[in-house]
């Protein structure tokens, strides 16, 4: 995955595509909520795709226990 970049008044349009694509995914797979906000938000966003990454390759199992509980 490329690194989040920041250019001069705010994010690149590449970045703000993947923020899109993060959060269409999240609400794809039933993430409750995730936070796009400080300064660092861009550089969380390698983080937010690799987590929902595992979310989505663990989701059957994960899915499986929730209603086991």
């Amino acid at each position: 995955m490329a690194k989040a970049s920041v250019v001069w008044g705010g994010l690149s349009e590449e970045d703000k595509s993947r923020f899109v694509a993060v959060r269409n995914k999240a609400e794809r797979l039933g993430v409750l909520d995730i936070n796009f906000s400080g300064a660092e938000s861009a550089d969380s966003l390698v983080c937010y795709e690799r987590t929902l990454d595992i979310i989505e390759k663990n989701k059957a199992r994960l899915d499986q226990n929730a209603g086991e509980a």
